[in-house]
């Protein structure tokens, strides 16, 4: 595994898990190929929805860090891919990628709100929206817009 990923890894928190982790990386990763890119990057909005299904699956069994990991990859590979493939070029004013984490992100909060998330994992999962809002996708050009939708949703704690 390529110094790059080790290094996103021990930033998330999750240095013991690169196997799992990497794959699901690599996953993510071969979706935002420059071949997916379409009108509104629909293709792309389309094949993370899979990946919702994850999300909610590992949520459901308690797996609340694992689960924002994922959705974390996710984020940093749409904030990458949407500055380096210019991303911003394929949309006149929807983001399909965008709706699809939003989507994401509304059932995490969802979950959130039962009260059965522990504090832990959701501090895990502030921290890694922290760094996304911080990666030049979201100052820039705002994406991902579920960055905004989270803290929002932070305020209200």
């Amino acid at each position: 595994m390529g110094n790059q990923f080790k290094q996103i890894y021990k930033d998330y928190g999750y240095a013991n898990q690169y196997k799992t982790i990497s794959i699901k990386k690599r996953e993510i990763e071969s979706i935002f190929n420059p071949r997916n890119i379409d009108t509104d990057c629909d293709t792309i909005a389309n094949m993370l929805c899979s990946f919702k299904e994850v999300i909610n699956k590992d949520m459901a069994k308690g797996n609340y860090h694992q689960a924002f990991d994922v959705f974390l990859e996710i984020l940093d590979s749409l904030s990458n891919h949407f500055v380096e493939d210019e991303h911003f070029c394929y949309f006149d004013d929807m983001y399909s990628p965008d709706y699809t984490c939003s989507d994401m992100l509304k059932s995490i909060i969802a979950q959130i709100k039962t009260g059965k998330v522990p504090a832990e994992d959701v501090a895990f999962l502030d921290k890694g929206i922290a760094k996304i809002a911080a990666m030049e996708a979201y100052e820039e050009y705002g994406s991902p817009f579920s960055v905004m939708d989270w803290r929002k949703f932070m305020d209200t704690l």
